[in-house]
């Protein structure tokens, strides 16, 4: 397959992707409100997190990557609405990942792949009800990335009602595009 493919015609199964290629890297999504470094948890979700990393060394390979949703924090005592959390799309991935990673406690600062799409969010709060449904491939990586995030969470949004769970997420009035990157972890091994 070329290098430029990228699955362009939708006919041909990608390859697999080696998680190891991607060890001691950090992700890197360059927004305008700021970078988001997260730690991809390859113990965890090890072929999710390596698909995430393939995105990040394809530059211009992620077009449609973006943040929609921003859910500030709940109230105090209040699992939601709203949720605590920034959601977005990884359009750009070569496949959607298959659920991974057995049943882990959903804190803040974990990055989770919502099951079968190629959709993920980003934990402002921990959220303990929600087990092991969702794909837990990353973690925050630095305060500073949480600062960015939060940030976004103040932005202007509208309430949009789910059609099929009835749920009412906060969607953003503008998407936040955001550009996938790969850099080397400081103190990696």
């Amino acid at each position: 397959m070329l290098k430029s493919c990228r699955l362009a015609c939708k006919q041909c199964e990608p390859a697999p992707v080696d998680p190891g290629r991607y060890r001691g890297q950090l992700l890197v999504l360059n927004t305008t409100l700021g970078e988001i470094r997260i730690r991809p948890l390859f113990s965890q979700a090890p072929q999710t997190a390596a698909l995430v990393m393939e995105l990040a060394h394809h530059p211009g390979g992620c077009e449609g990557c973006n943040f929609y949703r921003n859910e500030a924090h709940p109230e105090p005592g209040s699992s939601g609405p709203p949720y605590g959390l920034l959601q977005g799309s990884m359009a750009g991935l070569l496949k959607v990942p298959e659920r991974e990673g057995g049943d882990i406690v959903m804190r803040a600062g974990h990055v989770a792949m919502i099951p079968s799409t190629r959709e993920f969010f980003i934990n402002v709060v921990d959220h303990e009800g929600w087990g092991g449904s969702m794909t837990v491939w990353g973690d925050i990586a630095d305060e500073a990335s949480m600062r960015v995030v939060e940030s976004a969470l103040r932005l202007p949004y509208k309430a949009v009602k789910h059609p099929t769970y009835g749920t009412v997420m906060r969607m953003l009035d503008e998407t936040i595009a955001f550009t996938p990157m790969a850099e080397t972890a400081t103190g990696s091994s």
